[in-house]
């Protein structure tokens, strides 16, 4: 019995290019994920821009700040150290268990 090398077998080929083709789609969620992410990181900055303007100052000195402004940028210093605080799972684990 002689065996066909295995890039002459159409089932391979096609294989590959199925495995090619879902590589790709794989690639670009993951390329359209990070534009989200990016996109929400640059909402997140602008927000606490906004949110800092609207605090007060008089003579270079902060008067009042907004808490919103800082708890917002508390969140963001620790998601840029432990990224994985921005996963829903991540508080799943403190939430009480429901039964039904």
């Amino acid at each position: 019995m002689s065996h066909a090398p295995l890039s002459a077998t159409p089932d391979v080929d096609l294989d590959i290019n199925t495995t090619l083709r879902l590589m790709q789609e794989q690639i670009q969620q993951q390329q359209a994920f990070i534009q989200r992410q990016q996109d929400l990181l640059q909402q997140q900055q602008a927000r606490i821009q906004q949110l800092e303007a609207s605090s007060g100052e008089q003579d270079g000195k902060v008067v009042r700040k907004n808490p919103q402004a800082t708890t917002l940028k508390l969140y963001q210093e620790l998601l840029d150290v432990y990224p994985a605080i921005g996963e829903p799972k991540f508080f799943a684990s403190e939430l009480p268990e429901k039964h039904g």
